[in-house]
């Protein structure tokens, strides 16, 4: 009887050694003052509310738990002048809970800062459709599975957030700017757009890091775009942005296809587009390209869509398109070059609305389509002082004749069937049908070609 009691009584006290191990949620008070609630729900999961109404310094406060706790909410209520910072992790500072459904600063009027926050798995994912975050700013973010619901930061900046899953919710910083976003994923899907907006409330407005596998996304920057990539696939949605500069790699590096209309006023950092730039897509700078000496545009496929330089493509500065162009390529002055390894098929269509005093190269045999110089008829007109080259033959003022610019006698089958004018056009002698000067008789249905 003695012997199975002790086994009884050790047995017990084992159990409740195990009950006391067992890793609850816990929130603790690291400096300042202020008071910490923390429940179980009915479900298992967990909800937190921190609060701070003293002003006489800010209050740090962490937030723990196994890494396989998920914490409902943590609802920070700061009705004091000074911040309430605020870390949620799992047991170690390497670790995260299993996953946060909402953090948010409730109807605080004190600021709120999270210093990190750390999940194995999703961030986000309440039932209420709540924002995953709603803070003044972030500091730290590892989210180990996907982004579910919204981020919103309303007074500071996004400093550095990784996702090891897709990020498919919106995000919104106002009066900061996101530093870095690194999506192993997809921002977004391909069957719905999120939007990123980086907006300048004061300061900020700054997008220096994307990063994610393809890109589904309204983006819209306040002031430039450091760097924004996808690694495998496409980009799709819009970009809108005063200017990609800053940095030190390419303003816009897309792995795939450009499927998405982009709008900026100045490049003064190399784009990259590794596929193509799609029909219907417009590609617009407004101003310059560029002042710097990183202004560089490449499409690595073809050019189906428009790309629009409404200032000037600068001396020096590159726009290349290794494939076909069928769109459209529209430039205000043409100072730097133009290189097209493909065709400029009959579809296709550069339009310098000023002057050209750059070089445009093409594939031989390659021009099809047209390039016309002082396309916008302006009221300085634009002058053609530099040379179009197309495959071996190059047409420029400097050029003997036939090739001697703006009215060269090289026959447009010689250049692939297309055509380089400056306008107003003058007529082609030699590429009418008959060439003029020849003697044709006429019968009801003899056609009669003009060209210029």
């Amino acid at each position: 009887m003695i012997r199975h009691a002790s086994q009884w009584i050790v047995a017990a006290v084992a159990c409740l050694f195990s009950a006391h191990a067992r890793a609850d949620v816990t929130a603790t008070i690291t400096s300042g003052q202020g008071s910490t609630l923390v429940e179980q729900h009915a479900s298992g999961e967990w909800e937190v509310t921190l609060t701070k109404t003293s002003s006489a310094a800010p209050t740090s406060y962490l937030v723990t738990g196994a890494t396989t706790d998920v914490i409902r909410f943590v609802v920070v209520n700061n009705s004091s002048a000074n911040t309430a910072s605020v870390t949620v992790r799992g047991p170690t500072a390497n670790d995260g809970v299993a996953q946060v459904k909402v953090f948010t600063n409730a109807s605080s009027t004190g600021p709120v800062h999270v210093t990190a926050i750390r999940t194995v798995g999703a961030l986000g994912g309440s039932s209420s459709g709540e924002p995953a975050i709603k803070a003044d700013s972030v500091a730290f973010g590892r989210i180990g599975g996907d982004v579910l619901h919204d981020v919103i930061v309303e007074t500071g900046s996004l400093d550095n957030f990784v996702v090891s899953g897709d990020f498919l919710a919106d995000l919104s910083v106002t009066g900061g700017s996101i530093i870095l976003l690194d999506v192993a994923g997809s921002i977004g899907t391909g069957s719905g757009l999120v939007s990123i907006d980086c907006i300048a409330s004061g300061s900020g407005g700054t997008i220096e890091f994307i990063r994610a596998a393809e890109i589904h996304a309204d983006i819209t920057a306040d002031l430039n775009v450091q760097h924004i990539e996808t690694t495998t696939g496409v980009f799709r949605g819009s970009l809108i942005a005063d200017e990609f500069s800053g940095g030190s790699s390419a303003g816009l590096d897309v792995a795939g296809d450009l499927d998405a209309d982009v709008t900026v006023d100045y490049v003064f950092r190399p784009i990259v587009i590794a596929g193509s730039i799609l029909d219907g897509v417009t590609f617009t700078v407004n101003n310059n390209v560029s002042i710097d000496s990183n202004g560089s545009i490449q499409v690595l496929d073809d050019l189906d869509g428009t790309l629009i330089v409404g200032g000037t493509l600068a001396s020096n500065r590159t726009l290349y398109i290794a494939d076909a162009v069928r769109g459209t390529i529209d430039i205000g002055t043409l100072a730097g070059i133009l290189e097209i390894d493909n065709i400029l098929s009959s579809s296709g269509l550069v339009a310098v609305r000023g002057s050209l005093s750059g070089a445009v190269t093409i594939a031989d045999d390659g021009l099809a389509g047209q390039v016309i110089v002082n396309a916008g008829n302006l009221g300085t007109p634009g002058v053609w002082s530099g040379t179009v080259t197309v495959g071996s033959i190059v047409l420029g003022p400097g050029q003997s004749p036939p090739y001697q610019s703006p009215h060269y006698g090289v026959l447009s089958s010689a250049l692939g069937g297309g055509a380089v004018g400056l306008a107003p056009f003058n007529l082609h002698p030699a590429d009418c049908d008959p060439p003029h000067g020849a003697s044709l008789g006429f019968d009801p249905t003899t056609t009669v070609y003009l060209r210029h």
